[in-house]
């Protein structure tokens, strides 16, 4: 659950927060076969692996990050993390002092980043429903992009299953100052937005076993 300790609130009743995340830098995905993986993501979807190291990739699309998929060979598929940039270089002491204070778990001090994920300097901890978020800075991007209509620049947005919609909106919200861009009562899917032009940062539906879900 998330702890009781929060920034000021706004008029509205969101928490104030002045250090955002600015967009959505990349995924990591658990993957049974990486070879089988590597493939799909190449020649489906056009990625171009980066680096590879050990059970670990790093793939690119045509635009400047570093990467935006990771595969780590997993015993079953899973998402593992999603990496988002901040809204400046280095806000390390009052992002990483609201999520403390609101109660967030497996919080890790800041430091430097892998050198074969892109490097940079950053932290990491868990959403209330367990999704690890990444949040890193001055991450190595890629001189050269490609104009390709065919083939993806970056990632727009993640979609998370969650049970508890009320609980994971006002988190992102509260916490990495997200806004509400739009809602479905059909579904139960939340749209929650970063900052423009990029619409979606985030959207949120419970599983289809929950009461309001299909």
């Amino acid at each position: 659950m998330v702890g009781s300790g929060k920034p000021p609130a706004s008029d509205d009743g969101r928490a104030m927060n002045n250090a955002k995340v600015t967009g959505l830098r990349g995924v990591e995905l658990g993957v049974k076969d990486l070879s089988q993986s590597i493939a799909f993501y190449q020649c489906i979807l056009g990625l171009d692996p980066v680096v590879a190291e050990g059970d670990t990739v790093h793939l690119r699309a045509n635009g400047s990050e570093h990467h935006v998929v990771t595969l780590r060979e997993r015993p079953k598929h899973g998402l593992l993390g999603i990496h988002s940039p901040p809204r400046t270089a280095s806000p390390w002491n009052t992002l990483h002092a609201q999520a403390k204070a609101f109660g967030v778990k497996s919080l890790s001090a800041p430091a430097e980043q892998p050198r074969s994920a892109g490097g940079g300097y950053g932290f990491s901890f868990q959403s209330p429903d367990g999704h690890m978020l990444n949040i890193s800075s001055d991450v190595a991007r890629h001189p050269n992009t490609v104009s390709d209509r065919s083939k993806p620049l970056k990632l727009s947005h993640v979609v998370l299953n969650s049970p508890t919609l009320e609980e994971q909106t006002g988190f992102f919200m509260d916490l990495l100052g997200f806004r509400l861009s739009d809602t479905t009562d059909m579904m139960e899917v939340r749209a929650l937005q970063r900052r423009p032009p990029q619409h979606c940062g985030g959207a949120r539906r419970r599983p289809l076993a929950q009461p309001h879900g299909l």
